[in-house]
């Protein structure tokens, strides 16, 4: 099947990286029968908002009906900063990767200590600490969470628990998401877990997470 007959996934990266490292997950999505597309983004100097204009511009070039969106951290919120856009271009379904839908404790403390400021970007400020994107509960989403404790977080004193080493996993519960479920990974492992990108490919065929829950390695 060639990759325009394929239904299109948008991979959008969380803070500190690129598109690139979006790339372990899009092979396992590739091989679940989708066309994955990397969107790069300057999560340090443009604000979440200017970011989501980027996205929806992005979205609508790929000229492929409505592609299905998925978020890993900031990443999510960027998704959902732009679907908050009643302009918005069509997608399908839509997946969030340990994404801090109700603020983060981690990215607080880091912006409450002068050594650690600097590490907290615009978008980050915009879309976490100031004013969060809500969701309006149109289409099918659904939210993954991490609850392996092993990452930045380890050195931020009170994370609570359960987390994925960066994010709580209360921090991911978004109202009026379609599905959600948690997997026993890292913040990071997600991009190149198994199981998560198993799960990521039942809710975008299906619009729900594949139970029981599949733990054994990839």
């Amino acid at each position: 099947m060639t990759d325009e007959a394929r239904p299109a996934v948008v991979l959008v990266h969380g803070y500190g990286m690129t598109g690139l490292v979006m790339s372990p997950l899009g092979l396992r999505l590739a091989r679940c029968g989708f066309a994955t597309r990397n969107f790069t983004y300057r999560d340090v100097r443009a604000p979440l908002a200017e970011n989501a204009e980027r996205l929806s511009r992005f979205v609508e070039s790929l000229g492929c009906g409505a592609p299905h969106l998925v978020g890993h951290s900031l990443g999510g919120l960027l998704i959902l900063r732009m679907l908050a856009d009643q302009d918005h271009p069509a997608v399908g379904r839509a997946v969030l990767l340990g994404t801090p839908c109700c603020g983060s404790f981690a990215a607080r403390w880091l912006y409450a200590h002068g050594a650690t400021r600097w590490i907290v970007g615009k978008s980050v400020r915009s879309g976490i600490l100031e004013e969060r994107p809500g969701w309006t509960g149109n289409g099918e989403l659904g939210v993954i969470a991490g609850t392996r404790p092993i990452g930045l977080g380890r050195l931020i004193p009170g994370l609570p628990r359960p987390n994925d080493g960066l994010v709580t996993v209360e921090e991911t519960r978004l109202p009026g998401a379609t599905d959600r479920i948690a997997l026993k990974v890292s913040h990071t492992e997600m991009l190149v877990s198994g199981p998560v990108a198993r799960q990521v490919c039942a809710f975008l065929r299906d619009g729900k997470f594949r139970r029981p829950i599949a733990q054994s390695p990839d």
